[in-house]
Parts: C-alpha cells; sequence; structure tokens
C-alpha cells in the first residue's frame, strides 16, 4: 500500500516537474486558475447563507480563462469546452448580478 502512494507522489511530482519545465507560462496560468476556482468556491460556502457573490463570480471567471488556456495549449478539446461553458455560465450569473440583464 505505501509503495503505491510513494510511486504515485514520485510520478505526481515527475508529472509537475516535467510540465513547469516544458510550458512555465501555462503550468502557472493553471496554477492560478485551480487557486482562483477552488477559493471563490471556499468563498462560497464560507460566507453562507448571505454568500460574497461578487467576489465568488470574479475568481470564477479569472479561473476560467486561465483554464481556457492551459485547455488550449494543451490541445484538450474537452477541457476548452467544459471551461469555456463556465466562463460563459458564470458571465451570465455575474451579469445578472450587477443587474446588466
Amino acid at each position: 500500500y505505501m509503495g503505491n502512494y510513494k510511486n504515485f507522489r514520485q510520478h505526481l511530482y515527475r508529472f509537475l516537474k516535467d510540465d513547469f519545465k516544458n510550458n512555465k507560462i501555462r503550468f502557472i496560468a493553471e496554477t492560478i486558475g485551480l487557486i482562483f476556482g477552488l477559493s471563490a468556491t471556499s468563498i462560497l460556502a464560507l460566507t453562507m447563507p448571505e454568500p460574497n457573490l461578487l467576489a465568488a463570480y470574479v475568481m470564477w471567471e479569472i479561473s476560467a480563462v486561465c483554464l481556457i488556456y492551459g485547455a488550449w495549449s494543451r490541445g484538450s478539446t474537452g477541457l476548452l469546452l467544459l471551461y469555456s461553458c463556465y466562463f460563459v455560465i458564470d458571465a451570465f450569473g455575474l451579469a445578472r448580478l450587477l443587474e446588466f440583464i
């Protein structure tokens, strides 16, 4: 069991190291996207029952843009479509929040 965990850790470390080495900008963009996405969701959870939706939506949009770039640069059609949908859905929610629509 511990051997599998150690192998997984080594593989993950090697993957992250190689990914950073191959495309630093993408690695940083995806890291920012991950941090902003998780932070937005955490803000939502921590500020219930009156969530700070403005902060969450802005952070989700930043996250989506970063992850769209990452998916595009990897050539991942599925993730590109998924993150693009998140961007559009969150843009709609943000526009409604700000009473633009």
